[in-house]
């Protein structure tokens, strides 16, 4: 925002917080604070102001909750997360004139929409592939959050913003706690902590939990984000707690009829209920996202939540651009999808878009999948049992890492058959990068084994990563198959360890397997030549540029005002130093010497010479 609409939007309240943070308007109410307008009147900036509420001032618990969401969120600074600018205490006068100091929280004023605003304006799902998009920035985000040790335990729709712009933010750090703190547990005096349509079953249970616990929460938002419903309903907080533990979700499909199956399984995968059998981090799931944005196949643990059918169907067309897209590549932007284009290595899926008579052919196989699980059951018990006669197995062989042609010759030779699945992978075309079942597992004769075959490494979009932590970028790198270099360089707009950027720059399409340089500010900036410039401009240019000018008023020829030297120029300097410089005051003074004769007094009178007796001439004696 521009400083003159910035100055048109300042509130007009009378309460100031501690003679600096001046209080408008109410514009957001939680369940124990409330949000205000508010400015800062010493940077001349908007902000917003969280408020405890009076009532909650005098609870302990509240004000400890309280407190750990302002130094919870001050340590993070990630351009996804709402940032946290200072945080006190105002004094209030109570009834009976006994002082009570409520806490505040002074943080960045974002102007836009909670996911809960959007999901109530739409009446129901929002299109998959912004729903994705969407989470996706939220799950970067918390990658970031975990990363610094903190677990955020309260992942709901109503704590995610939307800017007016599109950008993404994560925000309300209020029960947050160290993931070193795993060991305590998420129940307070028998109290579960968190909203209990997004709880993990471990949180309901007030068992310890980790990061994995935010990665449900998420989970549950992607699913209510493309059904228009949460995984779990009930009567009672406590009766949605129990489906948490005990009831598996339905797939999203069921309720969306046009969901992928791809999308199911993400979901799916994110919703297990044993911590282990989830998504491990946070930067996982959004990658998995990603893949589904960009009309790839997500992970392999994501498509292992569901059976997948014996024989792939054919790949359908992927998702055009809808209207509004942007295409700039900003991190976080919620809008349509721009498909990566097909390079004829890797599949292109759609996240909508399945016919009825598809969905009618995976029902189908669905049950023919069942009936057979049933049938290998019965058919166990009855050879246990002695009532039937083996009429032979095989030991399955691995054939990892071989040609498929040399793997389907082996399984041939022993009765076996192979169901083939191409997918894009570093490893060289056409070898077996995955089997099931494993080798060495016992198996009938005329069994069917699904191979992962590497059609080759595919390609990735890289993201603008700009402003994120090293360990974050470096973690989302890997999780698509990508090296990494490090190269430290000045920067003036990102502190130290924070990403200015890669190169190849983001948005660009890569190659699996391909290195990307990553360019990570090393906290220092190059003091410019500002010599000649006056001290006005020499001051905001490096203020600028995270720099304090501290002049030094000279006299000298030149025009007042005007810096004549500068420390440190063309030297990289620690972001924040104190850049000293030389000032005119003005011309030189001219000194005037003047002379003051101080008159003599007059001289005394000059006294005449006594007179000289005459000389009489006269013989001389003889």
């Amino acid at each position: 925002m521009d400083p003159t609409a910035a100055e048109r939007s300042r509130p007009t309240g009378d309460r100031v917080l501690v003679g600096r943070y001046q209080v408008g308007e109410l514009i957001g109410r939680g369940g124990m604070a409330e949000v205000h307008a508010g400015w800062d009147t010493r940077l001349g900036r908007e902000v917003a102001v969280k408020v405890l509420r009076s009532d909650l001032a005098r609870d302990p618990s509240f004000l400890q909750r309280f407190r750990r969401e302002a130094q919870s969120a001050a340590g993070l600074n990630h351009p996804g997360i709402v940032a946290v600018y200072d945080s006190g205490e105002d004094t209030l006068t109570e009834l009976g004139g006994a002082p009570l100091a409520v806490p505040f929280i002074v943080m960045e004023r974002v102007h836009g929409r909670t996911l809960r605003d959007l999901l109530h304006a739409a009446g129901g799902p929002l299109p998959p592939e912004e729903a994705c998009r969407m989470l996706a920035a939220t799950l970067r985000a918390l990658a970031y959050s975990h990363a610094n040790g903190l677990i955020h335990r309260d992942i709901k729709p109503a704590n995610v913003m939307v800017t007016d712009d599109g950008k993404v933010k994560l925000t309300d750090f209020g029960i947050a706690r160290a993931i070193a703190d795993s060991a305590a547990t998420m129940t307070n005096t028998s109290v579960v902590v968190g909203t209990a349509q997004y709880l993990s079953p471990e949180q309901a249970q007030g068992k310890p939990i980790d990061a994995r616990a935010d990665v449900y929460a998420a989970g549950c938002v992607l699913y209510e984000l493309v059904t228009g419903r949460p995984p779990f309903t009930g009567d009672s907080p406590l009766a949605i707690a129990y489906q948490h533990v005990g009831q598996s979700p339905e797939p999203p499909s069921t309720y969306a009829p046009d969901l992928a199956r791809d999308l199911d399984a993400v979901a799916l995968h994110a919703l297990a209920k044993d911590p282990a059998d989830r998504y491990e981090t946070a930067g996982q799931f959004a990658a998995d996202l990603e893949a589904l944005v960009a009309g790839r196949r997500p992970s392999a643990a994501a498509l292992a939540a569901l059976p997948a059918p014996a024989v792939e169907p054919a790949p359908e067309p992927a998702l055009e651009a809808g209207p509004g897209a942007s295409g700039d590549g900003t991190p976080g932007r919620a809008g349509p999808i721009v498909p990566a284009a097909h390079d004829g290595g890797t599949d292109t899926l759609p996240i909508v878009g399945r016919s009825a008579p598809s969905r009618r052919r995976t029902a189908v196989i669905a049950m023919l999948g069942a009936l057979g699980i049933v049938a290998v059951t019965v058919l166990g018990i009855l050879l246990a049992q002695g009532k039937i006669v083996d009429v032979g197995g095989v030991t399955v062989p691995d054939v990892r890492t071989r040609t498929l042609q040399d793997a389907q010759d082996q399984l041939s030779a022993l009765g076996l058959a192979a169901d083939v699945r191409y997918v894009a992978n570093k490893a060289a075309k056409d070898t077996v990068i995955r089997q099931n079942p494993e080798g060495g597992t016992q198996a009938p004769s005329g069994s069917r084994v699904r191979l992962d075959v590497s059609s080759g490494p595919g390609n990735v979009q890289l993201q603008q990563f700009a402003g994120y932590q090293l360990t974050v970028v470096e973690s989302a790198l890997t999780d698509a198959n990508l090296k990494y270099t490090i190269e430290r360089v000045e920067s003036f707009e990102y502190g130290q360890d924070t990403v200015v950027g890669t190169d190849p720059k983001g948005g660009t399409t890569v190659t699996e397997g391909s290195t990307v340089k990553i360019l990570v500010s090393n906290g220092k900036v190059v003091v410019p030549d500002l010599r000649g410039k006056s001290e006005d401009v020499v001051r905001d240019s490096l203020r600028k540029i995270t720099l304090k000018f501290t002049p030094e008023y000279v006299y000298g020829s030149g025009a007042p005002g005007t810096v004549t030297s500068l420390d440190f120029v063309g030297v990289a300097v620690n972001q924040g130093s104190e850049v000293k410089g030389k000032v005119i005051r003005g011309p030189n003074p001219t000194v005037t010497v003047t002379t003051t004769v101080t008159p003599s007094p007059p001289a005394p009178p000059t006294t005449s010479p006594a007179p000289t007796a005459p000389t009489t001439a006269g013989p001389q004696a003889q």
